[in-house]
């Protein structure tokens, strides 16, 4: 397990270099970023969840339920402490909910699908999905919640959510477990290839649209948010978890998952609501570059 986590990572950080070098040396742009993005998120990533939800055993879908109610819990909890900072250090509600948004989301889906899959194989990846599910709802809830405190079009939200290709995925996935339905070989091997193009695009991705300079920015608040995201909301998940008494595999993946970053989709929000979007940016690069050194000592820890 050492072997193989050590080897993980390893590999997520050469291609997250790849991707930083080759802006570096002009052979792709930051704003390339975009167009690879477009291809994870509307045909690699549905591919990926939908290919592994295929191997789902229902009698653990009691149990797998669960893991969208730690997510939104292990949010809130997040939320909760960067609005006592912000609190503290009496910022503008501007400021307070660009750090906000970043508290709310956590980046199941970018770096923890690769990440589990990678050390834990499709049944750990299944469990990551539910938990996915969790930011799914998250990002609609934040969605509905900046238009009552920032005003806005409550159809641009559930238009955005219900064209959101992860959601179907998972329901058609779902659909295909439920009735005992099958793909044909064909389809399922070109849904195969497309789930592998997932992992080095999105780090490729990553490394484009790394920014020091944002960070160096905001560097208080991001280290603050990503203390309390990556250090503080761990332990309490261990707590949590201790006290529901999870073991195996259930209970590794949720700390792994407590430990991730914040998520990357929340930037949508500050750029329409005007906020400070180059500090929300820089709490989502931050922690997304101290979580390749806190992720792991979580999983040796576990």
């Amino acid at each position: 397990m050492n072997f193989k986590l050590i080897e993980t990572i390893l590999i997520i950080l050469l291609m997250v270099f790849v991707g930083f070098i080759c802006k570096k040396v002009n052979i792709l742009k930051e704003d390339d970023a975009t167009i690879l993005n477009k291809i994870v998120v509307n045909i690699a990533f549905p591919s990926m969840i939908f290919t592994a939800l295929l191997n789902l055993d229902l009698s653990t879908l009691s149990t797998l339920s669960l893991f969208p109610i730690f997510c939104i819990i292990y949010c809130l909890i997040t939320a909760f402490f960067v609005f006592i900072w912000c609190k503290i250090r009496n910022y503008s509600k501007e400021v307070t909910w660009s750090l906000l948004l970043p508290s709310f989301m956590i980046n199941s889906g970018f770096i923890g699908y690769p990440l589990i899959l990678s050390v834990f194989g499709v049944q750990g990846l299944i469990r990551g999905v539910f938990f996915d599910v969790g930011s799914m709802i998250m990002f609609t809830g934040l969605g509905l919640v900046m238009l009552f405190v920032f005003g806005g079009s409550y159809k641009l939200v559930f238009r955005k959510v219900l064209s959101f290709p992860l959601i179907w995925a998972f329901i058609f996935a779902l659909f295909f477990v439920f009735f005992g339905l099958k793909l044909p070989d064909t389809v399922l091997t070109i849904l195969n290839y497309f789930s592998a193009l997932t992992i080095p695009l999105i780090m490729i991705s990553l490394g484009l649209t790394l920014d020091f300079s944002t960070i160096k920015d905001y560097f208080l608040d991001a280290s603050i948010v990503s203390f309390i995201r990556l250090i503080i909301v761990p332990f309490i998940g261990i707590f949590l978890l201790n006290f529901f008494a999870f073991e195996g595999l259930d209970r590794i993946v949720l700390i792994v998952d407590s430990a991730l970053p914040s998520g990357m989709l929340v930037l949508t929000y500050a750029i329409i609501y005007d906020l400070n979007f180059k500090r929300t940016a820089a709490v989502i690069f931050l922690s997304t570059i101290l979580s390749l050194g806190t992720l792991p000592l979580w999983i040796l820890l576990v």
